[in-house]
């Protein structure tokens, strides 16, 4: 006579199924797989580096999809790598995003938050981070930008 898997068996098949929908649906809601698209990057290199750092990503800057401590920065002269934490990665690889294709990152209040929200060119995906993070990637575009202003005159 056959036996029934026991009980743990499904529960943990059910919980993994459901752990990679969630993650999977956070990640197209957030605009990553779109990103992937055009700054997928395998690579990393040196630079000032931020673990767990928190943030969101998403269209809309009012209800973006948060990554509460689990998005890891490294911040160069020539751009920002942006990961995140394993157990959340599917659908999620790291991005290289070069900061001549970032139109923007301006100093924002959200919800009571000084953020600074990086706007991508042609993408209307918003990265939203806050703290020591925002503040070097804040500089870091400062010192691109007016590396190009010397550059174009």
């Amino acid at each position: 006579m056959p036996t029934s898997p026991p009980t743990f068996q499904w529960f943990f098949l059910f919980f993994v199924a459901m752990w990679a929908s969630i993650t999977a649906l956070l990640s197209f809601m957030a605009g990553w797989p779109r990103l992937a698209t055009r700054f997928r990057s395998i690579q990393t290199t040196d630079g000032e580096r931020f673990h767990f750092a928190s943030g969101s990503i998403g269209s809309s800057i009012r209800f973006p999809v948060s990554y509460r401590s689990c998005l890891f920065f490294t911040v160069t002269d020539t751009g920002f790598f942006l990961s995140v934490f394993f157990l959340f990665r599917l659908l999620s690889p790291q991005l290289f995003i070069p900061w001549e294709q970032v139109e923007s990152v301006i100093e924002q209040r959200i919800w009571f938050l000084q953020t600074a929200v990086i706007s991508i060119r042609d993408s209307s995906t918003k990265i939203m981070v806050r703290g020591r993070v925002a503040q070097a990637i804040m500089k870091a575009y400062e010192n691109f930008s007016f590396q190009q202003t010397l550059t174009s005159q």
